[in-house]
């Protein structure tokens, strides 16, 4: 049953993949419109990346799926 979802699954993936792809340039460039400063984009990655790296940490186990 799931592998016939596979092609679903992939397409919802790379459509949010190319959704991050315009939305990110548009924050970067407003928060350096508003800040004039690169370190706010930086500072801005960063805590995406952190949070994404406590949602894996938190719910991401060892365990054999399939």
């Amino acid at each position: 049953m799931i592998f016939s979802f596979v092609c679903a699954c992939a397409g919802l993936v790379n459509t949010a993949g190319a959704v991050q792809g315009f939305i990110g340039v548009y924050v970067a460039g407003h928060l350096l419109q508003t800040f004039h400063n690169w370190s706010c984009v930086f500072h801005l990655t960063a805590l995406i990346s952190f949070v994404g790296f406590v949602v894996f940490v938190t719910f991401a186990s060892g365990e054999r799926v399939v």
